[in-house]
């Protein structure tokens, strides 16, 4: 879940993540947010949680640093929830 601290939608997540601005991803949580991550380790049956801003922050800060490029592909927002699909590559 996506718990929001100011007005957040597909667009702006789009932004920050291609843009690779850690401190505006982080911007967009509460102290009390939990990140679901689902990826090639994390399966669906077994996500990867994050909970906090403190470690939401470190999480995009780490993501955000490293030399890859970010592509958002999808986004669906409903009330408080957000989800996304985000691929990611590095150079070669």
């Amino acid at each position: 879940m996506l718990t929001k601290t100011k007005t957040v939608d597909g667009a702006a997540i789009k932004k920050a993540i291609e843009g690779r601005d850690g401190k505006l991803l982080s911007s967009f949580y509460t102290d009390d947010a939990l990140v679901r991550v689902v990826d090639r380790n994390n399966p669906p049956s077994k996500p990867r949680e994050i909970r906090g801003r403190a470690a939401i922050s470190i999480f995009w800060d780490d993501i955000c640093s490293r030399a890859m490029t970010h592509k958002v592909d999808a986004t669906i927002a409903e009330g408080d929830n957000l989800a996304f699909m985000q691929a990611c590559a590095y150079p070669d």
